[in-house]
């Protein structure tokens, strides 16, 4: 029994090793921060992210690299988050003392698509991540506009690493229709409580309003409530690795 056992776990451990050596690492680019793949991108945008990607490189010791790839299968992964920060750490982006890196995952087929940030990062910066995957980036993909998507994510990361600040995404358009709508709601109620007080169906709204106001405050109080540089347009050097933090998005 002894022995079957040890077999087995011999067994396992060579399955898990050979799955992991089926991931397959491109070669770094040897020029310029993207590798597409994919075909998702333009001559005329992949341009855009060298120049922006340069400039992050040279300003912020922040290199972002974009990488599409047809799906996740094609290289052996099975998760966009793990593939994205194996290839991170394989192409080492960034420097080591800084280790500032970014890197922008698509994978066209699965649709899913991953930024990863380096170490020096920390998780400070995954909120503003996420804004930029569901606010510049998801919306263009679902459009179809797929180097449209790339380029608004890269330019408001360049943003993020340089300022620190994220631009904010256009509104979406129900918005204008939704907010007509509410300023016809409040004429009616404010018309309504003039009229007959309290005793109105606006009254009513506003004492339900109360009611779940007073309980949602009392449920949250209840549950405790907290709720790398060295890639330049020659190639890069490398030095970083990833931290874990960054966002995904699907569309």
């Amino acid at each position: 029994m002894r022995h079957f056992a040890a077999i087995l776990i011999i067994w396992l451990f060579a399955a898990l090793l050979c799955a992991q050596q089926t991931v397959i690492i491109p070669p770094k680019p040897v020029t310029g921060y993207v590798l597409d793949q994919a075909g998702m991108l333009n001559e005329t945008t992949i341009g855009q992210i060298n120049l922006i990607a340069e400039g992050a490189q040279r300003e912020a010791s922040a290199p972002i690299v974009v990488v599409t790839i047809p799906s996740l299968a094609s290289v052996g992964a099975g998760d966009v988050e793990f593939y994205a920060t194996t290839l991170f750490n394989a192409w080492a982006i960034g420097d080591r003392k800084t280790n500032r890196g970014v890197l922008l995952l698509v994978a066209r087929d699965d649709r899913k698509a991953r930024i990863e940030l380096g170490a020096g990062w920390g998780y400070t910066r995954d909120a503003d991540c996420q804004q930029i995957m569901d606010g510049w980036i998801i919306p263009s993909f679902k459009a179809g506009d797929f180097s449209g998507g790339i380029i608004k994510g890269v330019q408001a990361l360049d943003s993020m690493v340089r300022t620190g600040k994220v631009p904010r995404p256009p509104l979406p358009v129900w918005v204008w229709p939704a907010g007509g709508g509410l300023g016809v709601f409040l004429f009616f109620l404010i018309r309504n409580l003039a009229m007959v007080g309290m005793g109105g169906w606006g009254g009513a709204f506003l004492r339900g309003l109360g009611r779940f106001a007073i309980e949602v405050l009392s449920s949250s109080g209840r549950s405790g409530g907290s709720s790398s540089g060295g890639y330049s347009g020659g190639g890069f050097s490398g030095g970083g690795s990833s931290g874990g933090g960054g966002a995904s998005g699907s569309w």
